[in-house]
Order: C-alpha cells, then sequence, then structure tokens
C-alpha cells in the first residue's frame, strides 16, 4: 500500500525547457561576458550544449534536466577547460556563475505547471497519502516555482539538493522524507473495542516500501531504486523517449503519460 508519493520538480511538475531556457542563457551570456568573448557564437553553443541546450531543444539527461546548479556550471567549465580557454580563478569564476544561474532561475524562470497540480495533491491527501518533492534544484529556487504555481504549502515535505548530504540519486531525500512525514491510518469501528468510537487516526512512520517516486528521467528512477522506493516514470511524451540504461531501471514498475494519472494509479497500488 502506498502512503506516501515524491514528485520530481523539473518535468514533472513544472515545464523545464520553459523555465530554465532563459536561465541558462543568461548565465552563458554572464560567463562570455566576463571571458571577453560575447561574440564567439561557437563557444556560446557549446556552452548551452554542456548545460542541457541545442536552441531551443532540451538534451535528455543533461545538467538541466538531472543534475544541480553546480553539475550545469561544471559542465560549462569542463568545455572551456577543453578549449583550452584561460580563467584566472577558476573556483571563483565558478561559484559567481552558480550565483548568477541561481539568480536568474529567481528572475527569468517561467513557471508553467505540467497539469492540474492542485487537483492531483488535493486528491492525494483525501486518501490520506504524503505528498513530497525530491529535486536535484535549490531550496531557493524550487520554492519560488512551486509559489508562483500556487502549490507550495499543498505539499508536506520540500527536499532539495542543497538541504541533503548526497543529491539525487542517492536515496538521502527518502530517508529524510520517511522520517519526517506520517501517514493517518483509519481503522472502522470494527476493529476498536468500542462501538461509541467510530474511526481513530494513528501517526506512523513511513517506510520506503510505502512511498513511491514519481519523475522523468533516469536519475529519478534510480533514485527510486537505491531508496526501495516504487518507480513511477512520467513519459509526457507518450513515446518512451528515454535511453537503454534508464529501460532497464525502470523495468517491473509503473508508467503514466500525464501528472493526473498519478491519482488512479496509486489508488489501485
Amino acid at each position: 500500500m502506498i502512503r506516501g508519493v515524491l514528485f520530481d520538480k523539473d518535468d514533472t511538475l513544472l515545464d523545464l525547457a520553459t523555465f530554465w531556457r532563459a536561465p541558462v542563457q543568461r548565465t552563458v551570456d554572464f560567463m562570455l561576458r566576463e571571458l571577453k568573448r560575447e561574440n564567439d557564437q561557437a563557444l556560446r553553443h557549446a556552452l548551452e550544449c554542456a548545460a542541457g541546450f541545442d536552441g531551443d531543444a532540451l538534451l535528455a539527461e543533461s545538467p538541466v534536466v538531472a543534475g544541480t546548479n553546480a553539475d550545469v556550471v561544471r559542465a560549462c567549465m569542463d568545455v572551456l577547460a577543453a578549449q583550452n580557454i584561460d580563467v584566472i580563478d577558476q573556483s571563483l569564476f565558478a561559484r559567481l556563475a552558480e550565483t548568477y544561474l541561481e539568480i536568474a532561475c529567481l528572475r527569468d524562470g517561467v513557471c508553467q505547471p505540467t497539469g492540474d497540480l492542485a487537483h492531483v495533491l488535493d486528491a492525494l491527501h483525501a486518501q490520506n497519502i504524503r505528498t513530497g518533492v525530491a529535486t536535484s534544484d535549490s531550496f531557493a529556487s524550487t520554492m519560488h516555482a512551486l509559489e508562483k504555481m500556487g502549490v507550495a504549502e499543498k505539499f508536506d515535505c520540500i527536499l532539495t539538493a542543497d538541504r541533503v548530504a548526497r543529491p539525487k540519486p542517492a536515496p538521502d531525500m527518502a530517508m529524510v522524507f520517511c522520517a519526517r512525514c506520517s501517514a493517518f491510518i483509519r481503522f472502522s469501528k470494527d476493529f476498536l473495542p468500542s462501538p461509541s468510537i467510530s474511526t481513530i487516526s494513528c501517526l506512523c512512520s513511513l517506510t520506503p516500501e510505502e512511498v513511491a517516486m514519481v519523475g522523468d528521467s533516469a536519475n529519478d528512477m534510480r533514485f527510486a531504486r537505491n531508496a526501495g522506493l516504487t518507480a513511477i516514470y512520467l513519459d509526457q511524451t507518450g513515446a518512451a523517449n528515454i535511453d537503454c540504461d534508464a529501460k532497464l531501471v525502470l523495468e517491473g514498475d509503473h508508467c503514466i503519460q500525464r501528472i493526473e494519472d498519478v491519482v488512479a494509479l496509486l489508488t489501485d497500488l
């Protein structure tokens, strides 16, 4: 029985390409200005591809899809190193770029939900299913997006890469979710010693076996596997656009094509 569900954020709750395109572009602009290479279109393209965009096309399993802000910047720094572009203080430059990316997310990210999130969360809560977010993004950016979409207060637990020791696919976020959240178990009066009591609710800690993970990437499915969660793959393209490794980690679990479909699926599990 599933009594808790964790959701990835990008491309699960939030349309990833719409949100991240402008922040990535602004951060690459910043890096090129600092390097005095604003007109180097080849370098611009290489940096954007390293982050996760080829033009407006989002690249599957790229840092912006499955990594942290630090991973995005690190991929860009690898491009500079591969092209022997001199950066006087690489550590400082990377920190500045990561900070700029964070600010750009808060300022320029467009928050478009993938579906009727409020309905989904309300329906799950009506079934006494606890809900949480497990994302590789930062807490500030995540809260900004959830608040813009009007669902921040509907989650019982919000877990981000900068609030745990090890981000996904390590199991840390799942362990924290299980520790923080509890689920109401309702007993009918038939199981109670006094017929005058109709129901009773008690708080019980969640176990990983009672938690599902809903996500759109191989990294999310690896996280579910590593933590012992039920893995639910959200394939909104309808084309199972995932690599061979992802197909292996998805084997034996569930696939849905709309975020709203999770309600009916969890009811049956």
